[in-house]
Order: structure tokens, then C-alpha cells, then sequence
């Protein structure tokens, strides 16, 4: 038992994580917490899990209606196009953000319960009770600090894209014709290679926050935050319409 005592301590000091009762790290802070802090933690990570959805499926959008205008088939009015676009890549870039602080709001409201947790090994009489709880700390605090390492590249790799869309959309305010349309097709596979690229990332952030409340969530229902989609979210199909002049947007 010390020896698995030991070697969780170690584990526990390179993560970060202070366990003085054991002698092995500095004591952290002693503000109380309880089964309602872990609750809020979960809830956390369930935000950033949902808005980890939502950023693939606004991202995706901007992506297919760039495709639709670039397409050679795109037979619709310019500045309709554009402003389709411009506004698709307007909620991409706001998602961005909706993550950013969802990850920021998870962080904040990991501090206490960790920390309290770590506190709370001193109580125990029982060495064999203070390992298990040991076991758990090292093993949750693993498992969320896995959700933070795989929200970074997903926030880098949207970032990205987002910068990139951005451009075709600046370059097409000023140049809307077959001829540029024709010059912006090339960049399809590159597009293309980032917005899997970031699927990617997005997955696994997802498994990693699935992984982390399926572990730490209390047995009662965890209530989903609920977000807010747009219909405009789903990119319409740009066609003109029997008035010369007009057209007609479907979805």
C-alpha cells in the first residue's frame, strides 16, 4: 500500500495537484466545497461539450456556402451570395469566442474542486479509504485535464479557418465575377483539409468530456445547457428567382 501510495503521489505532484498530508506537495487553498461544486464542474464541461458541437456545425456551414458560391454551377445573385457568406463566417467567428469562455468558465469552476478535494485527504483516519480518494483525485483530475489539452487545438485550428474565410469573403467584397470565383476554386482542398482537421480535434474534445462526466457525474440527471442554434445556421441553396433581378432562397 505505501508503495501505490507513493506512486500516486507522484503522479498527483506532476499534474499539479498539492497533497501536503503526504508529505509529497504544498497545500493549496482551503475554500469548501462539496457534491454541489462538483455538479457545477460537470455542468462545465458539459457546456464545452455542447459548444464544441455547435462550433463543428457553424463551421461546416460557412464551409458549404463558400462551396456553393465557388461552385461552377452557382448561378446567384452576388451580393445575396456574398452577404451569405459574410454572415455564415460572422457565426463561426461567434462560436469561437462561445467556446473560448465556455473552456475559460470550466477552468474557473475546476479550481475549487480539486483543490478541496486535495484538502480534504488530510481528514481521513483511514490510510486505505485516503488511497482510494487518492486514486480517484489522480484519476479525474487526468481525465479533466485532458478535456483543457483537447480544447487548445480546436480553438488554434478555428481560429485558422475562420482567418482564412474571412479573406475569400474581404477578397469577393471587392472582386464578385466568374473570373475570381474561377481563381478561389483551388483553394477547395486546402479548405477542405483544415475543416476535417478541426473535425478531428472536435472529436476529441468530445470523447474527452464525455469521458470526464461519465466518470465524475453524480447519480441524478445533469441538466444540458441549453444553446440557442439559428436556423440560419444550415446554408441556403442561392437560386434566382422569375423576377429578373431577384432571387429566391430555399433551405
Amino acid at each position: 500500500m505505501l508503495r501505490d501510495m507513493t506512486t500516486l503521489l507522484n503522479r498527483a505532484c506532476a499534474i499539479g495537484l498539492a497533497v501536503s498530508v503526504l508529505g509529497g506537495c504544498s497545500l493549496l487553498s482551503t475554500k469548501k466545497t462539496g457534491p454541489a461544486s462538483v455538479n457545477v464542474l460537470v455542468n462545465s464541461v458539459e457546456r464545452v461539450h455542447v459548444a464544441a458541437e455547435v462550433t463543428r456545425t457553424r463551421s461546416h456551414a460557412a464551409i458549404e456556402v463558400l462551396g456553393t458560391i465557388l461552385s461552377p454551377d452557382f448561378d446567384g445573385n452576388a451580393q445575396w451570395g456574398h452577404q451569405q457568406l459574410t454572415d455564415a463566417i460572422d457565426r463561426s467567428e461567434q462560436q469561437a469566442e462561445e467556446l473560448r469562455a465556455a473552456v475559460e468558465q470550466m477552468r474557473t469552476d475546476a479550481a475549487p474542486v480539486f483543490e478541496q478535494w486535495t484538502t480534504s485527504l488530510e481528514g481521513f483516519s483511514d490510510s486505505e479509504m485516503r488511497l482510494r480518494s487518492l486514486t480517484r483525485l489522480v484519476g479525474s483530475r487526468e481525465r479533466y485535464d485532458a478535456v483543457v489539452t483537447a480544447s487548445m487545438p480546436v480553438q488554434t485550428e478555428l481560429d485558422n479557418l475562420n482567418r482564412v474565410l474571412r479573406d475569400r469573403a474581404l477578397f469577393l467584397s471587392h472582386d464578385f465575377n466568374p473570373a475570381t470565383l474561377a481563381s478561389l476554386r483551388g483553394d477547395a482542398t486546402r479548405l477542405i483539409g483544415m475543416v476535417e482537421s478541426l473535425d478531428v480535434k472536435i472529436a476529441t474534445l468530445l470523447d474527452a468530456a464525455r469521458r470526464y462526466n461519465d466518470s465524475a457525474a453524480m447519480p441524478v440527471s445533469v441538466e444540458t445547457p441549453a444553446v440557442d442554434v439559428e436556423p440560419t445556421d444550415e446554408p441556403a441553396t442561392i437560386r434566382p428567382s422569375s423576377d429578373t433581378g431577384s432571387t429566391d432562397t430555399t433551405r
